[in-house]
């Protein structure tokens, strides 16, 4: 029996240092490989990372460098969805127009307001003059409110066209110091004296309506609107670009023209001022030498 458990215990003894000899063979292989020149393995890993981390970092230069539109490139652009809508309404209408349609022949309709007043009493429960009494009141008041609602249409219509014509003569003033180089597409005076046919009518009537929509636009982005002079500058700006531009070179030439002109006179004056300073010591030392000689 003691010989049975020696046995055992050496066969226990032998198997547990074999396991252990191959972890320490295997991590002797590892370090080995660590301590050696060949890193593929860690240089593996960290070639597949990098160039992820990099992707996520690197942006597209065009999102970078995404202009942001000007205000007038925005209600330029708004101007144009107006337009646009208004076309295709216009195109709806003239479709409408177009197509034959069976109209019903309607009644004409005796307005309300035409009607003779009428209280609505029953006569079999009311007296006839009482009746009476109370449509000719009804029938007074009737006509009162009618004669009222006409002159309050009258004093609209005759505000309206008060408005129209301030609103034409400013435009008219505007167009006429706008100077020579617009006279032949808008004309000179007012608009009721060019041609309504001419092409400077046609273009007068093209700025007013750009004028207008400019102000819409600015009406439907929520913006606050321009004046009326700020919304004539920037209409005439757009429908005349060639022309406003050349405008603005010529007066920068002139300013610049009218520096350098500035600076060769203060340069000049400069150069004087020192020659006069000269000859007076030049004088002075003549009128002492002289008096040494006299002397």
């Amino acid at each position: 029996m003691a010989k049975e458990i020696i046995k055992e215990e050496v066969v226990e003894e032998v198997e547990t240092p074999e396991v252990e000899q191959e972890v320490i063979d295997s991590m002797k292989d590892f370090d080995a490989k660590i301590d050696s020149d060949d890193n593929s393995a860690i240089d593996d890993t960290s070639e597949e990372e990098v160039p992820e981390e990099k992707a996520d970092e690197e942006i597209p230069a065009e999102e970078v460098e995404k202009e942001v539109p000007t205000m007038e490139e925005v209600v330029d652009a708004e101007i144009a969805k107006i337009e646009k809508q208004l076309d295709v309404k216009t195109e709806e209408e003239t479709e409408e127009e177009v197509k034959p349609e069976e109209k019903v022949e309607e009644k004409p309709e005796e307005k309300v307001e035409d009607k003779p007043f009428d209280c609505g009493l029953d006569p079999e429960e009311y007296d006839e003059k009482v009746i009476e009494q109370f449509n000719k009141q009804g029938q007074a008041a009737l006509d009162a409110q009618k004669a009222l609602k006409s002159e309050n249409a009258k004093l609209t219509n005759i505000i309206a066209q008060q408005n129209s014509q301030r609103h034409t003569e400013w435009l008219d003033s505007k167009i006429n110091a706008l100077g020579d180089d617009f006279v032949e597409i808008y004309g000179e005076g007012e608009i009721e004296d060019i041609e309504p046919a001419s092409e400077q009518f046609e273009n007068r009537v093209k700025l007013n309506a750009r004028i207008a929509l400019t102000a819409k636009a600015y009406r439907n982005m929520g913006k606050p609107v321009p004046s009326r002079n700020k919304l004539f500058d920037q209409a005439v700006s757009y429908l005349n670009k060639e022309i406003v531009n050349k405008s603005k070179t010529e007066e920068e030439t002139v300013k610049k023209l009218a520096a350098r002109k500035s600076q060769v006179i203060g340069r000049a004056s400069k150069k004087g001022s020192a020659i006069s300073a000269i000859e007076q010591a030049a004088q002075a030392m003549k009128e002492f030498d002289k008096k040494i000689d006299a002397e």
